[in-house]
Order: structure tokens, then sequence, then C-alpha cells
């Protein structure tokens, strides 16, 4: 949801950054409960507050929907701004850009994905 605000603000490549960062940030949080649990043979005992911790979840859930229906939403009546992505691009990928930069940073990144997937698999 707030992912969203720099896209009406016309900062259309940054709202695209911070949806990869937040997916990124999952995938990263998943790798790592899989690396934590892969060794557990049994499964874990129920839970006595499953059910109040059900009701608290459906409690939680209904104020976030009474709250998004009850709240007067203001749309703008400016034009909208050129967008930025191009521009940004150009600067930081083009001629005396960052290009070298960014190939190290996603080298490093696939470098730590297999990293992490070798290291999850089983033997």
């Amino acid at each position: 949801m707030a992912s969203e605000f720099p896209y009406y603000l016309s900062a259309d490549f940054l709202a695209a950054v911070q949806v990869l960062v937040y997916i990124g940030g999952i995938s990263v949080l998943i790798i790592l409960v899989i690396m934590l649990t892969r060794e557990v043979q049994r499964g874990s005992p129920s839970n006595k507050l499953q059910f109040p911790a059900f009701l608290v979840a459906i409690l939680f859930l209904m104020v976030v929907a009474f709250a998004l229906i009850n709240t007067p939403w203001q749309v703008s009546t400016l034009p909208p701004l050129e967008p930025t992505t191009a521009a940004l691009a150009g600067k930081l990928l083009g001629e005396g850009g960052f290009i070298l930069s960014v190939e190290i940073a996603a080298f490093l990144l696939l470098a730590a994905t297999l990293g992490a997937i070798v290291l999850v698999r089983e033997k």
C-alpha cells in the first residue's frame, strides 16, 4: 500500500524500486526460514492460542477494512508529470553513467542467490 504513494507523486521509478526491494527482502526471508527449518523432522505441536490468535487477526482485518472504507480519499486534479524513468535510466546507464557498478551489483546478487540455493539444497 505504501509503495503506491511514489507512483501517485509521478516518481514511477522509485515506486518500482521500492516494490523490487520488498520482493527481495521477502525472498531472503523465505530462504532464511527454509535454511533454519530444514532439519526439523516432526511437525510443531498444536498451539492452545490458535483460536484467540485467529479472532485477533479477524478483528484486525475488520479494523483495517473499516478504515479503508471510511477514509475520504483525495484524488489529485493536477495533470500527471512527465515520467522520470527514462531520464533516470539515461543518467545511470548512459554515457558517463554507472553501468559497471550496476553490473557488479547484479553479479553479487546473483552469486548470493546461487549460494543460498546451494546451502538449502539437500545433499
